[in-house]
C-alpha cells in the first residue's frame, strides 16, 4: 500500500495532470497520497521492531537535511517580515516535498522496491512529455517574444522542463543497460525509446545550458568502462544515437541553430542582470538572505532595468546557487548544500556498476541549475534523493 501510495503521488507531482480534473482537485488527491506515504513510512519506523528507527538507521541523515533545508526559510522570515512566510502556499509546497523526500528514500534504498518505484518515475517523464508536446504543438502555449515554450502548467518555464528532462535521461539508459544484462529485449527497446524521446523533449524547449549539460553529460556516459559485459555495447549504441541526434539538431534545426549563434540576446543579457542583483542582495543581507522568493522584488533597484521596459516582471535569479545565498543567506545556503553533497558523495561513493549513470544525472543537473532558479523545485529536490538511494548498497543495515 505503502509503495503504491508513492507511485501514485510521484505520478501526481510528475505530470501535474490531476490538476486539469476538477473532482481529483476538490477531494485534495495529491494531499491524501501524500499523508497516505509519509503516515505509513512513520509506522514503519516506529511499530516494525525489524525496521525500527535508531541513530544508524539509514533514513536519519536525510531527515536532519530537510529539517534544516525547511527551517532555513523560516529564520529569514523571522528576520525579515515575522514569519509572513507561514501564510505563504509555496513553501507549505516546499515543506511537503521536504518530508516525502526521506520516504521516497527509504522506499528506494529497498532493492525490491527500486525497479517499479524507477520504471513509474522514467514513465511519467514521458507522460508529462507527451503532455508538453500537446500543450506547445497543439495549443501553441509559448513566448510572445521566442516562440519558445511556455506551458500553463506547474514548472511550465522552458529552462525547468529541460532540466527535467535532461536529468532523467541517463536514468532511463539505466534501466535499458540493467534490461541488457537480464535479456529482456521488450525493456530493452522501451527504455531506449523513453531515452530518445526525452532528449527529444529537451531540444524542443530550446534550453541552452539544459542542453549542453546533456550533451556533456552522455559524452561522459560514453566514455565510462562501467562493465566488462559485451551486452553493456547495446546500451552504449543507444546513447550514441540519442548523442547523435542531439548534435543534428543543433546543426540542423533553424531555430535551435539559432539560439546558441546569437548567445548574446536579450534572455542572457537579462539572466546576466539576475545574476548582478543576486549578488547585491545577498551583500546587503549575508547571514539570512532577503527570503523565499523576495530576490525579485529588488531586480529593478539592484540592476538598473530601464523602467520603460517594466511591463515585463521582475526576475528572479537565474542561478540556483546564487538564489539561494541571496534569498536564505549564508544559513540557508549550508543547509541546501549539505542536501547536494551528501546526494553527491553518496553517488560517488558507491560500488554499484550503474554509478557513471547516476553520476552523470546529478551532472546534467548541477550544470543546468547554473542559468535557472530551481531550489525550490519539487522535482529537483525529489531527484537529489532518488539518486542517493540508487547509489545505497543492495543491502541496508536493518532493513
Amino acid at each position: 500500500m505503502q509503495l503504491l501510495a508513492a507511485v501514485l503521488f510521484m505520478g501526481l507531482v510528475i505530470t501535474t495532470l490531476h490538476l486539469e480534473v476538477p473532482l481529483l482537485l476538490s477531494i485534495h488527491i495529491e494531499l491524501i497520497l501524500f499523508l497516505a506515504v509519509v503516515g505509513q513510512t512513520a509506522y514503519a519506523l516506529v511499530m516494525k521492531p525489524s525496521q525500527k528507527l535508531s541513530y544508524s538507521h539509514p533514513i536519519v541523515l536525510p531527515l536532519l537535511l530537510v529539517s534544516l533545508y525547511a527551517l532555513a526559510p523560516m529564520l529569514s522570515s523571522l528576520v525579515n517580515d515575522n514569519l509572513w512566510i507561514l501564510q505563504d502556499g509555496e513553501y507549505k509546497s516546499l515543506v511537503k516535498i521536504l518530508l516525502l523526500a526521506p520516504c521516497l528514500y527509504y522506499l528506494l534504498i529497498q532493492p525490491k522496491n527500486r525497479d517499479l518505484l524507477l520504471n513509474s518515475i522514467v514513465f511519467f517523464y514521458c507522460v508529462l512529455g507527451v503532455y508538453f508536446m500537446y500543450r506547445y504543438f497543439i495549443l501553441g502555449e509559448a513566448r510572445e517574444f521566442d516562440g519558445r515554450p511556455l506551458l500553463s502548467i506547474r514548472h511550465g518555464d522552458p529552462n525547468f522542463l529541460c532540466t527535467f528532462f535532461s536529468m532523467m535521461v541517463p536514468l532511463a539508459l539505466l534501466q535499458a543497460w540493467r534490461a541488457v544484462t537480464a535479456n529482456k529485449r521488450a525493456q530493452v527497446a522501451l527504455h531506449l525509446s523513453a531515452a530518445t524521446f526525452m532528449v527529444v523533449c529537451a531540444f524542443v524547449t530550446q534550453s541552452r545550458m539544459g542542453i549542453l549539460a546533456l550533451l556533456m553529460g552522455l559524452g561522459f556516459l560514453l566514455t565510462r568502462k562501467f562493465s566488462d559485459s559485451r551486452k553493456v555495447a547495446a546500451v552504449k549504441v543507444g546513447a550514441a544515437v540519442c548523442f547523435v541526434m542531439m548534435v543534428a539538431a543543433i546543426a540542423l534545426e533553424g531555430s535551435l541553430a539559432q539560439r546558441f549563434s546569437d548567445i548574446n540576446d536579450k534572455s542572457s543579457a537579462d539572466r546576466l542582470l539576475t545574476y548582478e542583483n543576486g549578488f547585491k542582495v545577498f551583500a546587503d543581507n549575508p547571514f539570512f538572505g532577503s527570503g523565499m522568493h523576495k530576490a525579485r522584488d529588488y531586480f529593478y533597484a539592484n540592476s538598473q532595468y530601464p523602467h520603460f521596459q517594466s511591463e515585463f516582471k521582475p526576475l528572479e535569479v537565474h542561478n540556483t546557487y546564487l538564489s539561494v545565498i541571496a534569498e536564505l543567506g549564508v544559513m540557508g545556503f549550508v543547509a541546501f548544500a549539505a542536501i547536494l553533497i551528501w546526494s553527491w558523495l553518496s553517488v560517488w561513493r558507491s560500488q554499484n556498476p550503474d554509478r557513471y549513470f547516476l553520476l552523470t544525472s546529478y551532472f546534467i543537473l548541477a550544470m543546468s541549475s547554473l542559468t535557472v532558479g530551481i531550489s525550490y523545485k519539487d522535482l529537483v529536490l525529489l531527484h537529489l534523493f532518488v539518486l542517493a538511494a540508487l547509489a545505497s548498497p543492495k543491502k541496508v543495515g536493518t532493513l
